[in-house]
């Protein structure tokens, strides 16, 4: 029978109960690890190889391809806010507005003191008709970049 760690679990809604955990040899808890480890860098690289090509394909003019790739990417990496950013970038230029909308949100979230993810929300929420949410989205932009011509032009518009 294979040796047992024995562990009372502590959380508030387990208390009391007893897991039996097999216990690992240090060759294979080390061999584990690099499996681990080559599985995240596996990821890591994935995420860059669609990032680079989303890149590519936005030069390109092909948002379409390049909204596919960020999709996957941000599926690999969700709290990677440039990735979330660039998202709604291609959902803006392919003129799907909500989904813009929750991707430069979640960009915000995540990285809240980009101004550009600002300035293309407070773009959006204009082109839906949501001036308040536009002005809103200008002014926190402008409170991290005061100086941005084109964003205190949109911002006089509104």
């Amino acid at each position: 029978m294979a040796r047992c760690i024995r562990f009372l679990l502590s959380f508030p809604f387990l208390i009391g109960i007893v897991v039996n955990i097999p216990a690992l040899s240090l060759a294979s808890a080390a061999k584990s690890a690099s499996a681990f480890a080559a599985v995240s860098a596996q990821e890591v690289e994935t995420t860059a190889s669609l990032w680079a090509r989303s890149k590519a394909a936005m030069s390109q003019g092909n948002f379409a391809e390049a909204r596919r790739l960020l999709r996957q990417a941000v599926q690999q990496d969700p709290k990677d806010g440039a990735l979330w950013f660039h998202l709604g970038v291609s959902c803006a230029e392919l003129n799907e507005l909500d989904e813009a909308i929750a991707a430069f949100e979640r960009a915000r979230v995540l990285a809240p003191g980009q101004p550009d993810t600002y300035f293309n929300l407070g773009l959006v929420y204009w082109r839906k008709g949501n001036l308040l949410k536009a002005k809103e989205s200008y002014r926190a932009g402008l409170a991290l970049r005061p100086k941005e011509t084109t964003a205190l032009q949109n911002y006089a518009l509104l």
